[in-house]
């Protein structure tokens, strides 16, 4: 019985660690993806993916500080290279990534100098949700209307201020 559990524990740990590895795999030929559907079906995966991994983990008890660390490197990647081509697609201002690749690397170098602790804040995950939230607007733009660019603005900005106030948080505890 023990073997079993240690068995469907190893399974499911696969299970959320592919999906962990997904994100990337599909992140990196999105330099090369026609703007089309596959670009936003591709955008809609590495989405729903950050949440679906952890949410596994977490419901079938098989987090590990390791496979947390390997998700939060995986997310830092990812969420850079989205910048980069929406940067480089010119739906992003040279600003926006700036301030926002600032911020990931420096949680990354003040978690690895244990100045921060290891998991996130309700502002960074909300953060998240919003940055993601705005990959997905930008992949799906052709197929909305032009005042749609004054909201994804906004969504800038509030992507901004929650990434540093997330970061000022995480400072405080």
């Amino acid at each position: 019985m023990n073997s079993y559990k240690s068995k469907k524990d190893s399974t499911y740990h696969s299970i959320v660690m592919s999906i962990t590895l997904s994100r990337l795999i599909v992140a990196i030929p999105i330099f090369w993806t026609p703007k089309s559907t596959l670009l936003l079906l591709i955008t809609i995966w590495i989405g729903l993916s950050d949440f679906l991994d952890g949410y596994l983990a977490r419901k079938w008890q098989v987090t590990s500080s390791t496979g947390e660390k390997i998700d939060q490197y995986i997310d830092k990647i990812v969420t850079t290279i989205l910048l980069l081509f929406y940067f480089m697609e010119n739906q992003l201002s040279l600003l926006f990534l700036v301030l926002i690749i600032v911020r990931e690397i420096a949680i990354l170098v003040l978690r690895a100098l244990n100045m921060l602790g290891g998991s996130s804040n309700i502002l960074g995950k909300s953060k998240t949700f919003l940055l993601y939230s705005l990959f997905i607007l930008l992949a799906s733009i052709q197929y909305l209307p032009s005042y749609i660019m004054h909201f994804k603005l906004i969504l800038e900005y509030i992507i901004v201020v929650l990434s540093y106030s997330s970061l000022l948080l995480a400072f405080k505890k």
